[in-house]
């Protein structure tokens, strides 16, 4: 689940089954996503990062995130979003890149992890 999958159906189902949603590959495995303009608007408007506006997003509506990181600044960067708060409106442009991508083509219908 990311941006471009916020999978607002499948959420919705859990909440009403009392589940709470996990969020596997919440920075879209680091790629194109975390340059993506929008992102990088928010973030810079914050004085932080596309990812940690993507974390953020994640943590303000509930989610838990598993983010990677592949140092130790990485792991820091990604844990300095508690202290953000992203806006409605931040939210509202971060909606609007929901078109369905999934990453490195993982649709659950024929994904195989293992």
């Amino acid at each position: 689940m990311h941006p471009w999958e916020p999978q607002l159906e499948q959420r919705a189902d859990d909440a009403r089954r009392g589940i709470v949603t996990e969020s596997w590959s919440p920075l879209a495995n680091g790629g194109e996503l975390l340059r993506h303009p929008v992102l990088a608007r928010i973030g810079a408007r914050h004085g932080r990062t596309p990812a940690q506006v993507m974390l953020r997003w994640h943590v303000q509506q509930g989610l838990v995130t598993f983010p990677k990181a592949s140092s130790r600044g990485g792991l820091v960067e990604n844990l300095d979003v508690f202290d953000l708060t992203l806006t409605e409106e931040d939210m509202a442009d971060i909606a609007t890149l929901a078109d369905g991508t999934r990453v490195d083509g993982q649709y659950p219908d024929t994904w195989e992890e293992f």
